[in-house]
């Protein structure tokens, strides 16, 4: 099974040269890929001691609806001075998780609508492990200024998000949040993200995303770990391949 995460490593970060859902940077942004459209994008998040890769593809089906497949948590770590890639199937959270998405959209006016949506899958691990995240959103999208907002509820398996409170004491479910501001349109974003909770994926990142061109997004951030939480300091980078469909949103991290 250990070969076989390589083998699924490889295909993603070469899709990297020809390119949890489009995310602000954790948090889903409850945009959809426009029908018959593919969207693609490489997560490289740098911290002390290793280096993590998250990559994630959609299509879009119409209707406000996507679906796509996740390849989570690839793992460089560095000890002894050698680089090795550990597979995790022992400890909370466990990773690699190769995992399908589905995200569904609903307009309730001009300016908001709701999103419902998910990721599943399991380890490619020597044993599988299953696990999986669902949420739900809210959206103010305000193109006139370039501000978008989201906020919502998540829920999520140990399995994939690690031990811990979602909110606080017993409660299972979590805050999720996410904003960006345009400073220059089209060209440059602020965004920021949040996840509650003391897991190992409760934190706040914040950034911004530069448009490289029509069909390329470049996206950076710091990662805070969240009070109590298990995440980690980290610098995060995203390269997101999305071309813009005429009418269509522009999506960006």
């Amino acid at each position: 099974m250990k070969k076989l995460a390589v083998i699924f490593s490889l295909l993603f970060l070469l899709q990297l040269g020809a390119e949890g859902q489009q995310n602000f940077f954790n948090v889903p942004s409850s945009d959809i890929t426009q029908k018959g459209a593919s969207f693609f994008q490489q997560q490289v998040n740098f911290y002390k001691g290793g280096v993590q890769f998250n990559a994630t593809y959609n299509h879009g089906l119409g209707k406000g609806f996507e679906v796509g497949v996740n390849y989570l948590g690839l793992t460089m770590a560095a000890t002894d001075h050698k680089l090795h890639m550990p597979f995790n199937d022992h400890e909370l959270p466990y990773n690699p998780f190769l995992a399908l998405n589905a995200q569904k959209r609903f307009s309730l006016s001009e300016h908001l609508t709701v999103a419902a949506g998910g990721q599943y899958g399991v380890t490619t691990t020597t044993v599988l492990r299953k696990g999986g995240y669902a949420y739900a959103n809210m959206v103010l999208n305000e193109e006139a200024v370039g501000f978008k907002a989201v906020a919502g509820l998540y829920g999520a398996t140990n399995s994939f998000f690690g031990a811990g409170s979602r909110l606080g004491g017993d409660v299972p479910i979590g805050i999720q949040a996410g904003m960006e501001q345009a400073l220059v349109k089209d060209k440059v974003v602020l965004q920021a993200d949040y996840i509650s909770g003391r897991h190992n994926i409760s934190e706040v990142v914040l950034g911004g995303a530069c448009y490289l061109n029509s069909k390329w997004i470049l996206s950076a951030g710091y990662q805070l770990p969240g009070r109590l939480s298990k995440s980690v300091h980290a610098l995060v980078l995203e390269l997101t391949y999305n071309p813009k469909t005429p009418g269509a949103h522009k999506r960006t991290g």
